[in-house]
């Protein structure tokens, strides 16, 4: 017994003799396993981080721009004409001498435009045509098209929206276009060649925008959804001119944290990019206020001078290049001054307006879907704007700044939302003046994508300017994978099913095709026919698009729509020619029902409305109205051939 005592004594006092020691060594123990863990979690992080994200990105943003076909971002073809006029160095536009009642022509001249190589124009004419029928990609189209050459002459084309625009944003396509000539490969792929070009000059910029200052998750967010990845791939003024928004306003943001430190170069590359910005997109011109404020920040008088300058720069070009500009693709009793002038004496008709374009429960969702992703042709479920809504206000919650972080940078912040709000605001005021006749019912032309800058402003102005750590941050990271995964992949597959014939099917294939019924005339109906579209959403339809032509004219007068339903029942809504715009469909609501027919009568006015019809080519007897059709549920159907159809 003693001895066994003895034994546990002499441990217990090796023990405690050595116990410094052996705690040391647990420690050690620790700190490894935690260096390991963090090594662990660093490379999880990385693996899962930005660069990966912005990888994967910008290689599947170079798969869309190849699967997408040529001139489905809006106004397209006009870009792409502006661009080969930089390439022959012409920087005005310019108009030409036309016959008196000739389509777009007036008191003997064209609009603004320029001389355009006859291929390029073919290709144009060729894809335009393709899209206004409606028809979906086959092999046999992609053969035809690409057998269309330059032609080495030119002729004469209009692209007035983009008469006023500084050509040096169309760099990236012109360069695309110059390449494609010079090596005398087919206009289809200078095209692609054109889009890849833009493409890699976008990312660059961005590239260089996230070097000077780190995104906000917000701003991230936005960039990817649906509706910023389709204009990147695409030949209009959208990817480049954004991407040149996103390199200001990180600049501004590197110019406010550094003070009276601003690097001369960032303030420069602050400045030219907004020149290059003011000067193509209208609604944004209220971005030269941050030159401004960064001058006050900095305290020099170089900032000061090269604000000023910037602003000097924006108003000759203007100056020198909106009296140019020759544009009369819109019919109106007044000009776009008097309109201007009209609102400026009765303000509380401005309000007015913009009061019922908000109000107006439509026009809100259309403004919604578009600036998540509308496409042309391509049906998207509301679903798939709910769940994207959902994913992209969990991450403007998450990102949201505190009261110390908003008061530390408050005049920067200050600054972005005004010119935000401000912003938004002119893209109704430029649309009211220069697209609708006054006095105005609702603002027509706005499109969701026009906010996407100012609301990236906005945003920024009340989110973090860095990354938040923990669990946060984990959860933006995990949240704007998923965005950008559920947003890329369903509308890949959209895009697919609404563009291109499956190839098991295109040897079998015999395309119908669309047309403009007769034109309204006092003494004769339009008939709409679209019981066949009906029968999949019976009995619940209590919205009914009708996809109508004016043939590029602003029609006055008003007519009137009676819907015929399966139980005969009928339901009547005047409408004014002067909303009716071409080829767009007009919405009407009416009660839930089983609507299969139409006819529209014209009260007074103008003669010369037009409703587009599909006739298939093995029944040209069957053919039905183009229509749109929505249910209580939101389920959509589309007549099958039109614009908008599966």
């Amino acid at each position: 017994m003693s001895e066994e005592m003895d034994f546990g004594s002499t441990m217990g006092v090796h023990t405690v003799v050595h116990l410094p020691q052996i705690l040391r060594e647990l420690v050690v123990m620790t700190d490894r396993l935690s260096g390991f863990r963090a090594k662990v979690v660093a490379a999880a992080d990385a693996f899962c981080g930005m660069k990966w994200l912005w990888l994967l990105a910008a290689l599947l943003a170079l798969v869309w721009s190849l699967i997408i076909p040529p001139f489905k971002s809006v106004d397209e073809q006009d870009h792409v004409r502006r661009a080969y006029l930089l390439l022959r160095g012409q920087i005005m536009l310019e108009t030409n001498s036309c016959t008196d009642g000739q389509p777009r022509c007036r008191n003997g001249r064209t609009m603004s435009g320029g001389y355009i190589d006859q291929g390029l124009e073919n290709y144009l004419a060729f894809r335009e045509r393709q899209n206004a029928e409606g028809a979906k990609i086959t092999l046999s189209a992609e053969q035809e098209a690409r057998k269309i050459m330059w032609a080495g002459h030119d002729v004469f084309a209009t692209t007035p929206g983009t008469a006023y625009y500084f050509p040096l944003v169309y760099v990236p396509q012109t360069i695309g276009l110059g390449i494609g000539k010079a090596l005398n490969i087919p206009v289809h792929f200078s095209y692609y060649l054109a889009r890849i070009v833009t493409l890699i000059s976008t990312a660059l910029v961005l590239a260089l925008a996230f070097r000077i200052y780190s995104p906000s998750f917000t701003n991230l967010a936005i960039l990817l959804l649906p509706m910023s990845m389709f204009q990147v791939v695409s030949n209009s003024l959208d990817p480049f001119s954004s991407a040149l928004s996103v390199l200001a306003i990180a600049c501004f943001q590197r110019v406010m944290k550094s003070g009276q430190d601003t690097p001369r170069s960032v303030m420069i590359l602050m400045a030219s990019s907004l020149f290059v910005v003011a000067t193509t997109r209208a609604h944004l011109i209220s971005m030269l206020l941050l030159p401004f404020v960064g001058a006050w920040a900095s305290r020099k008088k170089w900032v000061w001078v090269v604000a000023s300058v910037t602003v000097f720069a924006v108003l000759v070009w203007m100056a020198v290049a909106l009296p140019s500009a020759v544009d009369f693709r819109i019919q109106r009793a007044m000009t776009t001054g008097q309109v201007a002038s009209a609102y400026l004496h009765d303000p509380a008709e401005l309000i007015a307006v913009l009061n019922r374009t908000l109000s107006d429960y439509v026009t809100r969702v259309g403004y919604w879907m578009s600036f998540i992703g509308a496409f042309m042709g391509v049906p998207v479920p509301f679903v798939v704007y709910d769940v994207l809504s959902v994913l992209l206000g969990g991450i403007v919650l998450l990102s949201l700044a505190g009261p110390m972080e908003i008061r530390q940078a408050l005049l920067a912040r200050g600054a972005l939302l005004l010119c935000g709000m401000s912003s938004i605001f002119l893209v109704f005021l430029a649309l009211l003046v220069s697209w609708n006749d006054y006095p105005a019912q609702i603002i027509n032309g706005v499109q969701g994508r026009y906010f996407l800058i100012p609301v990236m402003m906005v945003l920024l102005a009340v989110s973090r300017w860095s990354f938040p750590a923990g669990w946060r941050r984990a959860l933006l990271v995990l949240l704007l994978w998923i965005l950008f995964a559920f947003g890329f992949a369903t509308i890949t597959h959209r895009l697919l099913a609404s563009y291109y014939m499956p190839w098991t099917a295109q040897n079998k294939l015999v395309l119908g095709k669309t047309r403009a019924s007769q034109p309204l005339h006092p003494d004769s109906a339009i008939p709409v026919r679209f019981e066949k579209t009906a029968e999949a959403l019976a009995p619940s339809v209590n919205r009914i698009g009708v996809l109508l032509a004016t043939y590029q004219r602003k029609l006055t007068g008003q007519a009137n729509i009676a819907f015929l339903s399966k139980d005969g029942a009928i339901v009547t809504r005047d409408f004014s020619l002067d909303d009716v715009r071409d080829n767009e469909y007009m919405y009407f609501d009416l009660p839930a029902s089983n609507w299969v027919a139409a006819e529209i009568v014209l009260h007074a006015g103008e003669s010369g409305l037009s409703v587009w019809e599909y006739e298939p080519a093995a029944n040209p007897s069957s053919w039905q109205s183009c229509v749109s059709l929505m249910t209580e549920k939101r389920s959509r159907m589309v007549t099958s051939g039109c614009v908008g159809s599966q």
